[in-house]
């Protein structure tokens, strides 16, 4: 599953929670591994459930 894939699977509120997981652990994986669009698409998906603005957030 592509990083694509997994986002649209995890923010679908309809995706069947053994599919979400699998997602997840894919991209947890994937991320782990150094791919770098999964990293962003894991640090999108915390961003967009935290409910903060743009302005919110901390640069490191």
């Amino acid at each position: 599953m592509t990083p694509d894939e997994a986002v649209a699977v995890l923010t679908d509120p309809d995706a069947a929670a053994d599919v979400r997981y699998q997602a997840h652990a894919e991209l947890t994986a994937a991320a782990a591994g150094g791919d770098a669009s999964a990293e962003a698409a894991l640090r999108w998906l915390r961003f967009s459930r935290s409910e903060r603005s743009a302005c919110e957030v901390e640069r490191p």
